[in-house]
């Protein structure tokens, strides 16, 4: 393996993965924003 061999220098792991229930980062271009009022209307999925 690489990391055995002195190729790189971290560990591989495995990915974190997110725990039940948690939330996730979600990114939305400028324009599909809305605002109403006060409010940022964010469309659904």
């Amino acid at each position: 393996m690489a990391y055995n061999e002195g190729k790189i220098s971290n560990r591989p792991r495995i990915p974190n993965y997110r725990k039940k229930g948690g939330m996730a980062t979600v990114s939305y271009p400028k324009q599909a924003l809305k605002l109403k009022g006060n409010q940022i209307r964010v469309p659904r999925l």
